[in-house]
């Protein structure tokens, strides 16, 4: 649908006699090929023209959809009796058409999370971006990755010591993006320090409540400058870009 662009999709999508066959596609994609018989998994984080939308999981906007006023809209999300996969479908579609949306998919497995991230040659990061507080519907590890990885991951389940940890969010993951000045504690190094309590550190984000800071970071040193004191923010940015070995100017 989107090999000639998003304008040409946006006429597909809106062309009744084209409809059907992507309605078809999905069907066979999501109900045949992948054995759905939800779209709840897929949760709207942020969508710019339906904010109501935010928090809110297809199966749920479907719903919300065959009602016409905004009360009814809100208050028959969670009646998802009488929704069909189309009507999901439907749902997904008319997001795009409003401009697409930003969203967190439940389709991951923490058994297999688990067995994964305790591997010494797994290294871990986020692919979050910066958020602002309360704005928006976002995955949790806009806020809790690292504190997660501290203190429930190492800390509470005991996958791997505190001090492994750390390398695999600091020297581990620089060395694989061949940052060579970051992640070790060297003379001549970034002074990208976080000193934090591995007692009490912890994630307070989740799925539900995402917009929670997480506890346990007492200071954060960036380029020998502190940014968090005491768990205050200061104000001071004295961040830059890191570019990697295929950056050229």
């Amino acid at each position: 649908m989107l090999e000639k662009g998003g304008d040409e999709a946006k006429k597909i999508l809106t062309d009744e006699t084209q409809l059907p066959k992507v309605l078809a596609d999905m069907k066979q994609q999501y109900e045949v090929t992948r054995g759905k018989t939800s779209m709840a998994y897929a949760v709207i984080a942020s969508q710019s023209k339906h904010p109501e939308y935010e928090g809110k999981n297809l199966q749920q906007i479907a719903a919300m959809r065959k009602h016409g006023s905004q009360s009814e809209l809100l208050r028959d999300a969670a009646n998802t009796d009488s929704v069909t996969m189309e009507d999901q479908y439907r749902a997904a579609i008319a997001i795009y058409l409003a401009g697409g949306a930003s969203c967190v998919f439940h389709s991951m497995d923490e058994d297999n999370v688990i067995n994964i991230m305790k591997h010494p040659l797994v290294s871990i990061a986020s692919d979050s971006g910066v958020r602002e507080f309360n704005a928006g519907q976002p995955h949790p590890r806009g806020y809790g990755t690292n504190a997660r990885v501290l203190g429930r991951y190492a800390r509470e389940l005991k996958l791997f010591s505190t001090e492994e940890a750390v390398r695999k969010m600091t020297s581990m993951p620089a060395q694989a993006f061949r940052l060579n000045d970051r992640g070790i504690i060297r003379t001549g190094f970034a002074a990208d320090l976080v000193v934090f309590d591995p007692e009490k550190v912890i994630d307070k984000s989740t799925f539900e409540q995402p917009h929670a800071y997480s506890e346990g970071f007492d200071f954060v040193i960036v380029n020998g400058k502190l940014v968090i004191d005491e768990g205050e923010n200061t104000g001071v940015l004295p961040g830059l870009p890191i570019y990697g070995p295929g950056f050229t100017r």
